[in-house]
């Protein structure tokens, strides 16, 4: 009986300890001697990350980071399991930065070797080559609300090496790529043809409410080394890209676009090159503004097998700002108009349920109206401006701590960013040209217009 008794406290004893989670914690103003608390915290990720097991959560305040693995960046190349995941989180959304400074040898910002790892709510930049590189086997990772832009547009400028915002290998499979701004990756300088915001060759990936505009090449490279298989592409919004929206190469099994929206990208919707298989399916898709067209499915001796239906094809889905602000205005032909894609995407790029209608919106973003989404109307509604418009000087507040503030120009380039402890703060705009702008803190958004 008392053998018994042992070896049961010992069997709950290890399931007690086996379903422990850690919590640490990183800021610029840490030490690694620390212990890693939210009081006591580490100052840099990469030791923080040597620490974590499946299950456990580290915890980035806002700042700028700069530590890395030679040739890998932040390297996330421990395994978590499907229930117990490794998360690494920004604990304001866009306030902590990865900033790979075009270094020679800090060749992405993130690299993930890793099964099972959450990368979350950071400002990703200057990967001399990329962003987020997922390589090897890796297997079951989340790359989520993030913005990723600037990467890549150094590289090696006659090298035929591509330059990304994101890229997944041929052997790695179910990574999921959820609401994250990914724009003006690649050799820009250049208009290199070998650089996309996303280069996927991955299985079971799914690309759902993202913002993928201003990228050097496509928006979406799609190349099946080893047949592509089940890949979703939902509710996005390719938007200013430098070839074609999306591209797909190679071999295929299995692509489904639903519901994204495909606007003014330099070339077409999507285009396929030498591209081969079945199950393709282009479904509840807006195209506008695409000067070769919506598709060509056929061009250097594609024959892939596709279907295409309830497309909207050459109505303007009337964004807020077309350049930077992809929300949808009252009238937009996009609202209601898509197809239900649950569980894959039950949100939109902020959060919002959707639908918020009768069905869902296609691109990125759910439009409400009245009642509807109220906790998201206030919050947008927190931020306020004056003058608006205004020519030199100009008032921020905000019902909470302002936190980061970022402005972009009309072509998504950041013009100021600082951070707040204060609720209110006065900007001196007075050497930016007149145009539209859209100013950005950790709750809010609000657009400026500068004469």
């Amino acid at each position: 009986m008392k053998r018994f008794f042992y070896l049961a406290l010992f069997i709950v004893s290890f399931n007690l300890s086996s379903l422990a989670q850690t919590t640490y914690y990183v800021s610029n103003s840490g030490s690694d001697s620390n212990p890693g608390t939210n009081a006591l915290p580490f100052q840099t990720i990469t030791y923080a990350y040597s620490l974590v097991t499946g299950g456990d959560t580290i915890i980035v305040k806002p700042g700028l980071y700069t530590d890395y693995t030679p040739w890998a960046g932040i390297q996330m190349n421990k395994n978590g399991t499907p229930s117990a995941y490794i998360t690494l989180k920004s604990q304001v959304k866009w306030g902590a930065t990865l900033d790979a400074g075009n270094l020679a040898n800090h060749t992405e910002a993130v690299t993930m070797y890793g099964s099972y790892n959450v990368i979350e709510g950071f400002e990703m930049i200057n990967g001399f080559e990329g962003g987020v590189y997922v390589a090897g086997t890796a297997h079951g990772n989340k790359i989520l609300n993030n913005n990723i832009h600037h990467n890549g547009n150094i590289g090696n400028i006659s090298g035929n090496t591509g330059q990304f915002g994101v890229l997944s290998e041929e052997f790695t499979g179910g990574t999921m790529y959820y609401g994250n701004y990914i724009h003006h990756n690649g050799r820009l300088s250049i208009n290199s043809n070998l650089d996309h915001g996303m280069y996927l060759t991955g299985d079971n990936e799914i690309i759902a409410n993202n913002i993928v505009a201003n990228n050097c090449a496509y928006g979406i490279h799609i190349a099946g080394y080893d047949t592509v298989a089940n890949m979703k592409v939902y509710n996005n919004v390719f938007a200013w890209n430098g070839r074609s929206g999306g591209m797909i190469w190679m071999d295929v099994a299995g692509i489904y676009f639903r519901n994204n929206i495909f606007y003014n990208n330099a070339e077409l919707g999507i285009l396929c090159y030498d591209a081969h298989g079945t199950g393709v399916v282009i479904d509840n898709n807006l195209w506008y503004g695409n000067p070769q067209g919506t598709i060509n499915m056929t061009w250097n001796n594609s024959n892939v097998a596709y279907t295409s239906s309830a497309n909207i094809i050459g109505y303007d889905p009337v964004f807020v700002n077309d350049t930077i602000d992809y929300h949808l205005q009252a009238g937009s032909p996009a609202i209601d108009q898509g197809i239900t894609l649950a569980p894959e995407v039950i949100d939109d790029f902020e959060g919002t349920p959707r639908p918020q209608g009768a069905w869902y919106d296609m691109g990125a973003y759910e439009y409400f109206t009245g009642t509807m989404a109220i906790a998201a109307i206030k919050k947008n509604n927190a931020l306020t401006l004056f003058p608006n418009p205004s020519h030199d000087i100009i008032n921020l507040s905000a019902s909470t701590e302002l936190g980061l503030i970022e402005i972009y120009n009309s072509l998504g380039e950041v013009v100021y960013k600082s951070k707040s402890a204060n609720y209110a703060e006065r900007i001196d705009i007075s050497n930016q040209p007149a145009g539209i702008y859209s100013i950005r803190t950790q709750e809010s958004f609000i657009r400026l217009i500068k004469e």
